[in-house]
């Protein structure tokens, strides 16, 4: 049986993914690259291009 996991990924609202508090990390670039990131990184991208872009999301 394969398990069903899920990428969680921030976004700023002028559409910058972020890992945290630093711009260390170019996601586009380098997440591709970690094992780990780089099996599940589609999904993010595939998610992205059937959601509004001037949504909001809140579990609030």
């Amino acid at each position: 049986m394969k398990p069903i996991t899920t990428l969680f990924m921030l976004m700023s609202v002028d559409g910058k993914i972020s890992t945290g508090a630093v711009d260390e990390l170019d996601v586009d670039r380098e997440f591709p690259r970690i094992n780990g990131m780089k099996e599940g990184v589609y999904q993010y991208y595939e998610i992205e291009k059937t959601t509004d872009l001037w949504s909001l999301n809140s579990d609030a």
